[in-house]
């Protein structure tokens, strides 16, 4: 029960911010000299469900990243994070959890956030992460991009026979050989007899990766989908240069 609140709360955020996009596409306007976005006071709140005699009471408490914005595109990237704690409150379905955030990479061109929802429940808690990294400038300006758009893959080649992306076919393809390979290794982590369509069935590298202090893009896949519980949140990490070279082997 736990794991599904989990995954659900973590669906609603991608759905939340999706519903963040529906504002209109903000006007660029001349921006200070910097070559990143200094965070401003966190977003905080909580939403707080009482006991009314068939559930226990419940509390939600979320914290969303501000910045000290100039521009109207990043002024864009503080309004997405308003609108989903607008409807962290409007939730109505009650929820034991926190929400919080990191900022994994900021730079002049992208801004990656990182949240960790944990929720609590059953003697024990789950935690689950979402992620979204914001252009800062070029044709995206001010919106979350996907994995085909930081390598600059979204018109290459277009979706393959199988109804992948070229950045989702590489992602998957470099995954599986890493879990290929480690899954050999009788102490390690991951489930018995993982094939290749459990993996990529666990993450959508398109929306699951963040950018590192260096701008690396790091996947990550949800605990317990590939490995057991205990092992986590798991994150493999490339640099995009070692992405992009995939695409031309054969």
């Amino acid at each position: 029960m736990k794991r599904a609140a989990a995954l659900c709360l973590a669906l609603f955020l991608t759905l939340a911010g999706a519903a963040a996009l529906a504002m209109e596409a903000p006007q660029d306007t001349p921006a200070p000299e910097a070559n990143v976005l200094p965070l401003a006071d966190a977003l905080t709140g909580e939403r707080v469900w009482p006991a009314d005699g068939m559930t226990e009471s419940c509390t939600l408490r979320y914290s969303y990243p501000q910045f000290d914005a100039w521009t109207d595109i990043d002024k864009a990237i503080n309004a997405y994070y308003q609108a989903m704690a607008q409807d962290m409150q409007n939730l109505a379905e009650p929820v034991d959890a926190s929400i919080d955030y990191e900022v994994t990479h900021d730079s002049s061109r992208y801004v990656s956030v990182v949240l960790t929802s944990t929720t609590f429940g059953g003697g024990g808690e789950s935690i689950s992460l979402s992620a979204d990294t914001f252009a800062r400038d070029g044709l995206y300006a001010g919106q979350p991009v996907s994995l085909s758009q930081v390598l600059g893959l979204e018109e290459e080649g277009g979706e393959l026979s199988d109804g992948q992306s070229v950045a989702e076919q590489l992602a998957y393809d470099l995954i599986w050989r890493i879990v290929e390979r480690d899954s050999q290794n009788a102490d390690g982590d991951y489930l018995d007899g993982l094939t290749k369509e459990q993996v990529t069935g666990a993450f959508s590298p398109e929306s699951d990766f963040y950018l590192d202090q260096d701008g690396n893009v790091v996947f990550f896949i949800q605990a317990g989908e590939i490995a057991g519980e205990i092992a986590g949140v798991l994150r493999f990490p490339f640099a995009p240069a070692e992405l992009l070279s995939a695409v031309k082997e054969p």
